[in-house]
């Protein structure tokens, strides 16, 4: 059984590994040539690698987005969130994650290529939505209902489409790019207001369904109940008296 620290020492492993893959990305791209030489770079051996990434380049990408996720959460770290409107701090999260990959921009850019193979084109969606969670969190989201997951939902997009901006986006300091997110993070707000005034509508909603729910669970309860009946009773169910 793997040990709490165990499982941090290869975490760290993995990082290592990891960033030093993103230097060889650019001229051996998220191959396992790659690979090979981040191994001879940090003077690790084969097992050490396959220990901290048995699966390979598809468990790099999820360590290359994760370790972004931690670099934002830990420069949030640094803020007074509290002073912070919360659209504030959830543009916070995107551009701290993206500053993070900025060294690396090359790197994420040749990931994206990776999509189209069906090994890699599920991770995308999954990570995006662990780093909207995440951020969520960070920035004092509590919603359990709807809200949790449309909240999430709408981040996915922003973090997806601002990335794809970033991507290309030549300006001085990506200026545009952190515009660009402005921009998107209006939108959603002003989507997730639209969505908000439908609260009431769900609301009614499951009410007037428990109703019909609650009734349809009685009916089948009671017949259950009636078709367990043991067959001993069949004796002395009416109408069945024995025709002598």
């Amino acid at each position: 059984m793997m040990t709490k620290k165990k499982a941090e020492d290869l975490d760290a492993l993995r990082d290592r590994i990891m960033l030093a893959v993103l230097d060889n990305v650019p001229f051996d791209g998220w191959t396992p040539k790659a690979v090979e030489h981040a191994r001879d770079m940090l003077k690790l051996g084969q097992a050490d690698i396959e220990a901290a990434c048995p699966n390979g380049i598809p468990q790099l990408l999820d360590q290359m987005a994760d370790w972004a996720d931690r670099q934002a959460l830990a420069h949030m770290e640094t803020l007074d969130l509290d002073a912070m409107r919360v659209r504030d701090r959830i543009t916070v999260a995107v551009k701290a994650r993206l500053e993070a990959l900025a060294p690396h921009k090359d790197a994420v850019r040749r990931s994206f290529a990776l999509l189209p193979r069906p090994r890699y084109g599920g991770q995308v969606p999954q990570s995006v939505w662990r780093s909207a969670d995440r951020f969520w969190i960070k920035a004092g989201d509590t919603a359990q209902d709807y809200n949790h997951y449309t909240k999430r939902g709408l981040l996915s997009g922003v973090i997806i489409s601002t990335t794809l901006f970033w991507l290309n986006d030549s300006s001085e300091d990506h200026e545009a790019s952190w515009k660009f997110l402005d921009r998107r993070i209006d939108n959603v707000l002003t989507m997730g207001k639209a969505l908000g005034r439908f609260k009431p509508v769900f609301e009614t909603a499951e009410k007037a369904a428990s109703g019909p729910r609650k009734f349809a669970r009685k009916l089948t309860s009671m017949a259950g109940k009636g078709s367990a009946a043991p067959a001993s009773d069949a004796s002395t169910a009416p109408g069945s008296e024995a025709v002598h």
